[in-house]
């Protein structure tokens, strides 16, 4: 069950579907649906207690198909609508949609709403949803139906379109050798191959393409058979590479990939035979068998089967094998290329340490000019300083940087770091900050603790804040 909205405008429609694709799961949902009701807490709930509507209520659905009749296997196209009384404005709503039980369902593509009149009300027209379905099986089918809830009436019922049906005939009797049940539709096959002139022995590629106007579910082709030419070509099978199925306002379009390979026996010249189908036409109420167009190849000798003496062994004994070429394998015990599997490894190998070494040592050197460049600039900013915050926040960054150096520095270290910006006209600033770093130190040789530089740290961080 999802939630949809009506569209008030053109406008609304778009502002509103750009401002909440990016917030809400794909689909139409554009709103978080209303808690169901206790009595229909499940789709099979719903299913049983919506009321059929009628056109002329404030809000009704409508399931439109444009026939009542169609032969199994026949692809049908239904289109469902949500109509709401133009003055309700932007409404939302809560919808199951169509259960396909009986049927394989392709969606197509949606048309945009407008605004039509009905019994001399306005109603705006919402398209849910438009499917091209195929029934798996004869008889008078259900044809799925939609369900909708009115929000804006205090019981919020639940309500669907007036049940329809269909019949599903199986198509005449008797009917044709290798039909399937899916083949129903216009058809149309083509055909090409990786080559025209080839060698005996040489595989040779025949591709095969089927386009119909119904779904691909079940579609299937004569199986191939070379007849004739059996003798001349081994055949290694038909085999189904892809399948495209889309459907757009025109109708359902599918397209089905086929090769097969073939091993040129004999040299000569053959027309290939093509593939078939056998479908069945439901405007024409006839079986007619659609086919490829046939193909030519001349196949020539091959050069292996030249060089045999015909009293040695003869074309006939290679009929059933692939002629593949004969490679010599030396048995050298020494190669002259020993050498290659006894140096390279090594020097491949000391190639990588080196140049993990050298990227390492970069990477060091770099991370410490660039130290040293901060601060530099630290020191020049604290010198040029006339506002004492300023002086603090040079010392403070300048001491993390000192600090990040190593976890244990000694006072002499930072001292000296600190000494090298100290001019006397900014001594009583840097010693009245130095002597609160160094309160608890009496030696200038104790060893500076991470503790104590986090200690420092926050002695400069309460200073500058």
């Amino acid at each position: 069950m999802a939630t949809y909205h009506s569209k008030a405008t053109p406008f609304l429609c778009g502002l509103a579907a750009a401002i909440l694709a990016a917030n809400l799961s794909p689909t139409h949902a554009l709103a978080q649906a209303p808690a169901p009701s206790v009595q229909a807490n499940t789709d099979h709930d719903i299913r049983n207690i919506a009321k059929a509507c009628k056109q002329g209520d404030p809000m009704f659905i409508e399931t439109d198909t444009r026939e009542y009749q169609i032969y199994l296997g026949q692809t049908l196209r239904v289109d469902y609508a949500v109509y709401i009384e133009a003055s309700r404005g932007q409404v939302y709503y809560d919808v199951v949609e169509p259960d396909f039980k009986f049927w394989y369902s392709i969606e197509g593509t949606t048309p945009r709403s407008s605004y039509v009149s009905i019994e001399n009300k306005s109603y705006q027209k919402e398209p849910f949803a438009t499917y091209y379905i195929t029934p798996s099986k004869a008889g008078l089918l259900p044809l799925p139906r939609l369900f909708v809830r009115i929000p804006f009436l205090d019981d919020k019922p639940w309500i669907t379109s007036s049940p329809k049906f269909i019949e599903v005939i199986p198509p005449p009797q008797p009917m044709p050798a290798h039909y399937a049940i899916a083949n129903v539709g216009d058809f149309q096959i083509e055909s090409k191959i990786s080559a025209t002139q080839t060698r005996v022995g040489q595989t040779l590629v025949l591709y095969f393409t089927i386009t119909a106007n119904t779904s691909s579910n079940g579609i299937a082709p004569v199986p191939y058979q070379l007849n004739k030419l059996e003798a001349n070509f081994k055949s290694m099978g038909l085999v189904r590479d892809k399948i495209s199925e889309k459907a757009d306002d025109s109708g359902v379009h599918t397209t089905i990939q086929y090769h097969i390979q073939l091993i040129p026996l004999t040299a000569g010249t053959y027309t290939l035979p093509p593939l078939s189908i056998v479908t069945f036409h439901p405007a024409k109420h006839k079986y007619i068998t659609v086919s490829s167009a046939p193909i030519q190849v001349t196949i020539d000798p091959s050069n292996i089967v030249e060089s045999i003496p015909q009293n040695d062994i003869s074309l006939a004994a290679f009929k059933d094998d692939v002629i593949r070429p004969i490679h010599l394998i030396r048995s050298d015990p020494y190669p002259n290329n020993l050498w290659i599997y006894v140096f390279i490894p090594p020097l491949i190998l000391i190639s990588i340490i080196f140049t993990a070494s050298f990227r390492d040592k970069r990477k060091k050197r770099a991370a410490k000019d660039a130290r040293r460049r901060e601060m530099k600039k630290l020191e020049d900013a604290f010198l040029s300083a006339t506002n004492s915050q300023v002086q603090l926040r040079c010392l403070r960054e300048l001491a993390k940087i000192i600090f990040n150096v190593e976890t244990r520095v000694c006072h002499d270290d930072v001292i000296a770091q600190f000494k090298v910006i100290i001019k006397k006209e900014h001594q009583d600033v840097a010693f009245s900050i130095l002597q609160k770093l160094m309160i608890n130190s009496a030696s200038s040789h104790i060893p500076l603790t991470a503790k104590e530089a986090i200690d420092m740290l926050s002695v400069l961080r309460h200073y500058y804040d």
